[in-house]
C-alpha cells in the first residue's frame, strides 16, 4: 500500500508540473576536456588534455512577469543542473592515477541576450557542489565546489520542443580547505532536447509598471568565518612544515550606490584576521539584485598585512607592488597571498536588514578561500521616505 501511495504522488507531481506552461526541462549530452594545468599537469604526469563525456538534465522554470526585477533583467529563466561526467579514458589520455567520474549538482541562471521568434542566445552563470567517486587526485577529497559559467542557445522547432546547445567552462576546486589550492580546469559543449510543459503558448511576460530599487545608497557590514588548509607556514617567525590548517575571520564593509534598477557600485574596506595576524585591503565592491538576491564581485588591493622579522617579531608593513611569493627560503617570511584580490559571492535577505553571504576570495588566478558570512544594511532612501537606520520596506526589491 505505501509503495502504491508513493508512486501516486509521484505521478500527480509529474502530472501537475507538466500542466504548468512555465516549466522546461533539458536533455544533453555533453563532450569536453580536462585540461591539466599547474599543480595538475606535475601531479598526474599529463602532458596532454584528457577527453570528458557525459550527460546533463537540467530543469528549468521561466519567468511569468510577477516581480520587478524579471523586466529589468531581461526576464532571465532560474534553473538546476544535474551532471555526470566521465573525466578520462574515453579516448586518447588517460590520467595516472585515474580521474574516474564525477556527478555535480548546481542552481543556475540563464540570463537572456538575444530573443527572437528562431530562438534566443543567453549567459549561464551557476554553483554548486561536485561529488567523485573516489578521491580525486590533486584536489584531496570526494567532493569539491563547482562553477558552470557559459553561453547557452536556443533553436526552436515548435512551440514544446528545442535544439539547446551550450559551451561551458567548469572550474572545480577544493577551495583551498582539503589540500593544498587546485583546480580541475573542464572546458565542453552540449547538444540536446528542451522540452517545454504544459499545453498553452508560453508568451514572454510584460510589466506595466515596473518597480526600481529601493535605495539610493546603502552601506553593508558582513562578518565571514574561512577555513584554510595550509601545507607550510611560518609561526612566531618559525617555519613549521607540520602546520595544516587555519581558521580565518573577516570584516567587510562596503557602501553602494545605485547606477541602474539591478546594478548598484561603490567603494569596500576588508580587515582579515589570519595567521600571523592582520591583512586590511580596500575594493570597489558591485551588487547585482534578483529580488531578495544579490550577486556580489569586488576587486581590491590589499595595503597592509602583518609579516614576521628576522628577529621574529610581528609587524604591519605595507604590501609591496604586485607582490605574490611562495615559500623559497624557509630563513625569512614570504607572502602566500598578493597584493589584487577578487570576491564573488551571492547574498540572500533574510528580512529587511539582515543577510546571509556566502563568496569566494581569490588572489590573482590562486582561490583563497570559501567564506561564510552574516550582515547588515543600513540604506538610504528618499523614494520612500527612508533614512539611515529608518524602516524603508522590502530592500530586497519583488
Amino acid at each position: 500500500m505505501k509503495r502504491f501511495l508513493t508512486i501516486l504522488l509521484l505521478g500527480c507531481a509529474i502530472l501537475t508540473l507538466n500542466a504548468q506552461n512555465n516549466n522546461v526541462f533539458k536533455a544533453k549530452i555533453v563532450g569536453g576536456a580536462f585540461f591539466p594545468m599547474g599543480y595538475y599537469k606535475n601531479y598526474l604526469n599529463m602532458d596532454k588534455m584528457s577527453i570528458v563525456g557525459g550527460l546533463e538534465f537540467d530543469y528549468e522554470v521561466l519567468p511569468m512577469g510577477k516581480n520587478s526585477w524579471e523586466k529589468h533583467w531581461n526576464y532571465p529563466s532560474i534553473g538546476f543542473a544535474a551532471l555526470a561526467l566521465k573525466l578520462d579514458g574515453i579516448v586518447g589520455t588517460e590520467a595516472t592515477p585515474s580521474l574516474g567520474f564525477m556527478v555535480a549538482a548546481y542552481p543556475y541562471v540563464n540570463l537572456p541576450i538575444y530573443r527572437s521568434n528562431i530562438g534566443e542566445f543567453a549567459a549561464k552563470l551557476g554553483m554548486g557542489v561536485a561529488m567523485f567517486n573516489k578521491k580525486a587526485p590533486g584536489l584531496g577529497s570526494y567532493a569539491a565546489f563547482n562553477f558552470g559559467l557559459g553561453l547557452n542557445g536556443k533553436i526552436n522547432l515548435n512551440r514544446h520542443l528545442a535544439l539547446t546547445i551550450d559551451a561551458t567552462y567548469n572550474p572545480i576546486t577544493n577551495g583551498n580547505i582539503y589540500g593544498t589550492n587546485a583546480t580541475m580546469n573542464i572546458a565542453y559543449g552540449a547538444l540536446g532536447v528542451y522540452y517545454r510543459m504544459g499545453n498553452g503558448d508560453y508568451k514572454k511576460p510584460r510589466i506595466r509598471r515596473a518597480e526600481s530599487l529601493p535605495y539610493k545608497f546603502m552601506i553593508n557590514a558582513t562578518a565571514s568565518m574561512s577555513f584554510k588548509f595550509l601545507e607550510d607556514r611560518f609561526i612566531a617567525g618559525e617555519y613549521n612544515p607540520n602546520y595544516k590548517g587555519a581558521m580565518e575571520a573577516t570584516a567587510h564593509i562596503d557602501g553602494l550606490a545605485k547606477v541602474t534598477n539591478c546594478w548598484a557600485t561603490g567603494p569596500a574596506i576588508d580587515a582579515v584576521i589570519t595567521q600571523p595576524g592582520l591583512r586590511l585591503g580596500i575594493a570597489w565592491a558591485n551588487g547585482f539584485t534578483m529580488g531578495r538576491f544579490t550577486g556580489l564581485i569586488d576587486a581590491g588591493l590589499n595595503i597592509f598585512d602583518t609579516q614576521y622579522n628576522d628577529d621574529g617579531k610581528a609587524e604591519l608593513k605595507m604590501f609591496e607592488l604586485n607582490e605574490f611569493k611562495y615559500f623559497s627560503d624557509p630563513k625569512k617570511y614570504e607572502n602566500t597571498t598578493g597584493t589584487l584580490y577578487m570576491r564573488v559571492g551571492l547574498r540572500y535577505r533574510l528580512i529587511d536588514n539582515i543577510y546571509v553571504q556566502v563568496s569566494g576570495r581569490s588572489f590573482v588566478h590562486a582561490f583563497d578561500c570559501a567564506e561564510f558570512g552574516i550582515g547588515y544594511s543600513i540604506p538610504y532612501s528618499t523614494s520612500r521616505g527612508g533614512r539611515f537606520g529608518g524602516r524603508t520596506g522590502r530592500y530586497g526589491y519583488r
